[in-house]
């Protein structure tokens, strides 16, 4: 059942875990444990499943290709062992971060070391920023209509009023103008997706990695400046000031490029910001309309799609009225 792998310290198992059958399910993953770590008491071990992972091979490749890019960096969980439908990892001690502690010194200096480090992985020549097919797949399977009435009348009057379309290409139009670089993103730093381990290592790890994929670098940047505001009830009031962005592009410029930027460079960065904003609002925006009619959350997508796209067209606005690029 086992075969070593020469090449790092991953141990690779010929072997397809069974999601449908629980009691095989359980048999396998002991076995496994039984292997990695022997001298563990099994009947103190507990572990969760992924059925999505599982089953969806597109999805197990992805998150496996990054886990494994990012753990080669020491920005994700150890990667102990992998089998034909899955891994397993090593588990990340910690907390998630708030509106609160993602704006401490302290923490903003740790994800910004991290963030540089994620973004100097390489990657194959002439790649493509991921976000422009995601839109585009997005947009194409927009909801017509909601079975509620109260969502329907929501959506009519908002969305209607507004070009979904002609919007992204303008959007298209803007970033692609500016040829920022393209890097390894996560491209989903929420605070929720932030682990700090504040006991022990002080070490800063991201979780998550559904949309880990190449993109703009500063879109990775303008959309963990977005996600200050929060999750549940945004407050864009929160978002940090001209300041705060300034002080932390520097501080990731200095990682990512290992030495101070340049009073030019800092400000040219700093002035691109507004754009890639925009695009953030506009992407989780349309996403929130795809959750708005699959999704069995309890969360109000429909509101949430309303208020990102709001905010969208008030960053337009503004850089259309003070575009200096």
């Amino acid at each position: 059942m086992v075969t070593s792998n020469a090449t790092s310290n991953v141990t690779i198992y010929e072997i397809e875990m069974d999601p449908v059958n629980e009691k095989l399910l359980k048999k396998q993953t002991l076995e496994i444990l039984k292997d990695l770590r022997p001298n563990w008491d099994q009947n103190l071990i507990e572990f969760k499943v992924c059925f999505v992972f599982l089953n969806c091979k597109s999805n197990r490749l992805h998150e496996l290709d990054t886990i494994t890019k990012l753990e080669k960096v020491g920005i994700a969980a150890p990667l102990h062992a992998k089998f034909r439908n899955g891994i397993i990892c090593g588990y990340l001690e910690g907390e998630t971060l708030d509106s609160s502690t993602v704006r401490k010194p302290e923490i903003i200096e740790k994800i910004c070391e991290a963030m540089a480090r994620m973004h100097q992985i390489p990657l194959e020549k002439d790649q493509e920023p991921f976000i422009f097919d995601k839109m585009r797949q997005f947009l194409d399977n927009l909801p017509k209509s909601f079975p509620s009435e109260k969502k329907n009348l929501l959506y009519q009057r908002y969305f209607e009023s507004n070009d979904l379309e002609e919007q992204f290409e303008h959007l298209k139009q803007l970033l692609t103008a500016l040829d920022n670089p393209i890097v390894f993103c996560h491209n989903d730093l929420l605070v929720y997706n932030i682990l700090y381990d504040d006991k022990k290592s002080k070490s800063i790890h991201f979780i998550d990695y559904e949309y880990a994929s190449p993109n703009y670098q500063l879109f990775e940047i303008a959309n963990h400046f977005c996600e200050y505001a929060g999750v549940d009830e945004p407050d864009y009031s929160l978002c940090p000031s001209e300041a705060e962005k300034k002080e932390f592009i520097q501080k990731y410029l200095t990682f990512y490029q290992k030495r101070v930027p340049t009073a030019e460079e800092l400000n040219q960065t700093l002035a691109m910001v507004p754009f890639f904003e925009a695009a953030s609002h506009f992407f989780w925006s349309i996403w929130a309309l795809i959750q708005a009619e699959n999704s069995s959350i309890d969360f109000d997508y429909l509101k949430y799609a309303v208020v990102r796209h709001s905010m969208f067209a008030k960053v337009i606005t503004l850089i259309g009225e003070n575009n200096t690029i």
